[in-house]
């Protein structure tokens, strides 16, 4: 029994001794002090992606009904203005081959994109919205595409849902460029 205690009597000083001597260290401050948090920056550049389907609107004649992928990057000045380049895709699902002077069913549009809020969403997380398209759709012709929406979130990350109207060129079966207007429902992500 005896042999217990010295044995624990021991450990105790040995304990006790390393504890009065450890030497604390404080966290030092972070290296990363040029960091910042993207989300709370006003300008710089963004990025919406947005998926949409259409129908053309035309009287008498048959319509078109369209499907398509958009990718836009620019640069953001403000929540009332940001401008980029756009790049998709679309499907031409109905009517395409007796409408159109082709049997591709795929375009790939190009287009210049400006785009803004009509109020700050500096508070708010629903702001009304607007955006226009102008370029070209390769296979077909020229393109303008203005639309009214509402963005759903943060200043630097929210959903978009848009209605919009397209005017288009299309080569038709006829020979010439044929004029055509779409109706079109846009839902998207910006960030």
């Amino acid at each position: 029994m005896r042999t217990w205690i010295i044995i624990f009597c021991a450990l105790f000083a040995t304990c006790w001794g390393y504890a009065q001597e450890r030497e604390i260290k404080m966290p030092e401050a972070p290296r990363q002090s040029r960091y910042t948090e993207f989300s709370l920056r006003e300008k710089g550049y963004w990025w919406a992606t947005d998926l949409s389907i259409g129908q053309s609107i035309t009287f008498h004649e048959k319509d078109l009904l369209t499907a398509g992928f958009t990718f836009v990057n620019g640069y953001r000045f403000n929540d009332y203005l940001r401008i980029g380049v756009g790049i998709g895709v679309q499907y031409h699902a109905i009517n395409s081959d007796e409408i159109r002077n082709t049997d591709i069913r795929w375009t790939m549009p190009m287009f210049f994109n400006v785009r803004g809020n009509f109020m700050s969403q500096e508070v708010r997380e629903i702001v009304p919205c607007w955006s226009a398209d102008v370029g070209f759709v390769v296979g077909d012709g020229v393109m303008f595409t203005p639309s009214f929406g509402f963005r759903f979130g943060e200043r630097r990350s929210a959903f978009l849902l848009n209605l919009g109207y397209s005017f288009r060129t299309i080569k038709a079966k006829h020979g010439f460029s044929e004029k055509r207007n779409y109706v079109l429902l846009k839902i998207g992500y910006e960030f």
